[in-house]
């Protein structure tokens, strides 16, 4: 990608190429672009980055900017529809907000039922998690519980309102 945009003659030295830095002017080979990290730097004047910000330098452009270019040089399609960007984002946020919530209703769910247990232990009214379970059965419902560990996060986090209050 270096040689399409520069134009630049690289020779394979190791695992690198190495050749004249396009960024400075200079005689003797300092810049180096290393393909197995996919980045490039100059021993010389010290730029380096990957191929997004060689781009972007070369052609003083912003990544976003460099980012296209580089998409439209291999014939692939760049998204920049900015309403499907904001609808995607939008919809990102609403799931870490769902996640954050069933989060924390989970961690009080936690807290109320080893406060439960705890009390059920002390007061010798159950000697084991089944036994305590058993009894939320029988305070929380059967069905309520089973709601508890369904597979849909939306069902779960219902019934951990429901039994949070």
């Amino acid at each position: 990608m270096v040689r399409d945009f520069a134009g630049l003659e690289l020779r394979r030295s190791g695992r690198n190429w190495v050749g004249l830095c396009p960024f400075h002017q200079e005689k003797t080979p300092s810049f180096s672009v290393t393909p197995d990290k996919q980045m490039f730097y100059c021993f010389g004047c010290g730029e380096g980055g990957d191929g997004i910000s060689f781009v972007a330098k070369l052609h003083g452009l912003r990544p976003i900017e460099a980012a296209r270019l580089i998409c439209k040089h291999f014939g692939l399609a760049a998204d920049d529809d900015p309403a499907e960007n904001a609808r995607l984002r939008r919809e990102a946020e609403a799931r870490r907000r769902a996640l954050k919530a069933l989060n924390t209703a989970w961690r009080e769910a936690w807290i109320t039922a080893t406060a439960f247990y705890r009390a059920a232990v002390q007061a010798n009214e159950v000697t084991s998690y089944g036994d305590a379970y058993f009894g939320a059965a029988e305070l929380y419902g059967e069905e309520l519980l089973g709601r508890l560990e369904a597979p849909d996060s939306a069902v779960r986090l219902a019934a951990v309102r429901e039994v949070i209050g």
